[in-house]
């Protein structure tokens, strides 16, 4: 009669791994049958309302998403992602109740703003206020700015550029100043011209001291882009689109002379080249009654949308394309004589 050998200790210890890791495997097949069934369905209603994780896809492949976040009986709740078309990180907001933080980011992916909101249910209407401090930044992560907001009105601003360097820590200050003497009759002329009319003496007298106030800031344009050439984002943030601005409403005597300087601005991506596209045509429009890129129009009437004439009216797609403004109906143009 055979005897059965007997397993060491090292045979009965294999022998157990053996069936612990067979168990294993049976318990994960288990697993994996179970998954797909308990897995959260997305962009689901309940009693109408949206309900749990919603997720908007950029295409119908579901790899990519713009909008990720969860709703609680038609309520945001926790964290919510907001992604460009290009799926690049926009925004984020963290809702803790009727609060809200927001974050946004720059294209390289550092934080551009961020800042707390609040919701208020008024009239069984929500409406979302900016509340408290916001925090404005550079692209190179330095805090350009911060401003106070009280129930969504902005109640203080004070800027916080620092780049190390004097003159341009000055020229930062000039900016803002710059826009806010621009601006300060513009309002009070508006509304003078509602009320009373544009030809009533307190419009006209509003609008002389306005002309005066223009011509002033004319010439410290003059001297800030004679010291400083187009000024630059990376020293003046947002404020570096002042001149810009400001230029657009000038007499087309004092945008001929800034043709050139945007043009090289907008080569250097300080301006966008659509922006300068519009320029362009309003600089031709005031000076000799056509345009080149078709941007500019007016209503008739009937509110019906007029277009200036067009000067080589066969090429203007052309141009368009050239700085990214796209193709129209060329029959709803005119050419120049």
């Amino acid at each position: 009669m055979l005897e059965t050998p007997k397993l060491g200790i090292l045979d009965r210890m294999k022998s157990a791994r053996r069936v612990i890791f067979q168990q294993f495997l049976t318990f994960l097949g288990v697993v994996f049958l179970i998954l797909p069934a308990c897995r959260p369905k997305l962009n689901q209603l309940k009693n109408g309302q949206q309900n749990g994780m919603w997720i908007v896809y950029k295409d119908s492949t579901h790899t990519t998403y713009l909008t990720k976040g969860k709703f609680k009986n038609g309520i945001q709740v926790g964290k919510w992602i907001y992604n460009s078309q290009d799926v690049i990180k926009e925004r984020t907001e963290i809702y803790h109740g009727k609060r809200i933080k927001i974050k946004h980011y720059h294209p390289n992916g550092k934080t551009q703003v961020k800042g707390k909101a609040r919701i208020v249910v008024e009239q069984k209407k929500l409406h979302f206020y900016y509340q408290g401090p916001w925090y404005y930044y550079l692209e190179n992560g330095d805090l350009e700015k911060t401003v106070w907001f009280e129930n969504g009105q902005k109640v203080k601003e004070v800027y916080k550029i620092k780049t190390g360097n004097q003159a341009y820590d000055s020229l930062n200050l000039e900016l803002v100043q710059l826009d806010k003497d621009f601006i300060k009759y513009r309002d009070t002329l508006r509304k003078t011209a509602d009320g009373k009319g544009k030809d009533s003496p307190e419009y006209l007298s509003l609008r002389k001291l306005a002309k005066q106030n223009d011509s002033l800031i004319y010439l410290r344009i003059e001297k800030i882009v004679g010291r400083f050439g187009y000024p630059e984002k990376i020293y003046t943030g947002d404020k570096n689109n002042v001149i810009f601005f400001i230029i657009g409403f000038a007499p087309y005597q004092i945008k001929e002379k800034y043709l050139e300087i945007f043009r090289i601005a907008a080569e250097k991506k300080e301006i966008s080249v659509k922006d300068y596209a519009f320029f362009v045509d309003k600089y031709w429009l005031a000076k000799s009654g056509y345009q080149i890129y078709g941007t500019q129009s007016k209503f008739d009437k009937e509110y019906k949308t007029i277009f200036y004439p067009v000067k080589d009216l066969s090429g203007m797609n052309d141009r368009r394309i050239n700085v990214g403004l796209e193709p129209v109906s060329l029959l709803d143009y005119t050419e120049t004589k």
